[in-house]
């Protein structure tokens, strides 16, 4: 006999199941973008636009700071309009995104209160007339020299960082990391093959002059066979 009044906390709990799957399995084709792109560098921006979608942003980067010269860079990019403001990196509150522990999500409410925000030359000039109020990043890499981070843009209608971001923040951020961590270790093979390669080249090059030194003018090229014999 069907018991009705079961019938609606089973199928909750069916449509919570479906959906904890569909989340996994978007997670999962999520993260084999991301390592797909540390060996293809083409890739890279299908990857962050993904990654900003899964954190409901609007835009997201790979960003790279000097530490001592104040300098920034954005390695990677996808829904930002370049070039930023210089003072997205040099502005206190801007800067000490860079300042957070690996992999630690970090809004800007917990840098400045947003109506202190709101009245810098930055908000106003720049993120206001493109509908930005908040940004959450997590520090993939710290160096003596340099500091990479991955930062996601909310625009009014994504509304300000919350739990939710955070904890989505803290699922992909390690995968960001380790693929940033594999591209630079396939970057640096690359060129030590190519620097290898170009030794080799060179001391090939020494070894057939050396041979051919001794032969002079001999060692210019013959003339083709059949002219030889007229």
């Amino acid at each position: 006999m069907r018991c009705y009044i079961c019938d609606g906390p089973l199928n909750w709990l069916r449509r919570q199941a479906v959906a904890m799957n569909d989340g996994r399995q978007q997670l999962s084709d999520l993260i084999s973008v991301i390592y797909d792109a540390a060996v293809d560098q083409s890739l890279w921006e299908n990857a962050i636009e993904r990654v900003a979608h899964f954190v409901d942003g609007v835009g997201a980067g790979l960003f790279c700071k000097d530490v001592d010269a104040q300098y920034g860079l954005i390695l990677h990019s996808f829904g930002i309009v370049r070039p930023l403001p210089v003072a997205l990196i040099r502005h206190p509150f801007a800067a000490e995104h860079f300042l957070a522990e690996i992999e630690q999500p970090i809004a800007t409410a917990d840098l400045i209160p947003y109506n202190e925000l709101v009245a810098t030359g930055l908000y106003q000039e720049w993120a206001r007339p493109l509908g930005l109020i908040d940004f959450v990043s997590a520090v993939l890499d710290k160096s003596a020299t340099s500091v990479v981070m991955f930062g996601v843009f909310r625009h009014e209608r994504n509304g300000f960082v919350d739990d939710e971001t955070r904890h989505r923040m803290r699922l992909i951020a390690p995968h960001i990391r380790r693929a940033v961590l594999i591209a630079r270790m396939f970057d640096l093979r690359i060129a030590e093959a190519a620097t290898f390669a170009d030794a080799a080249m060179r001391r090939l090059t020494r070894h057939c002059e050396r041979f051919l030194r001794p032969l002079g003018r001999a060692t210019q090229p013959s003339a083709p066979r059949e002219l030889q014999y007229r």
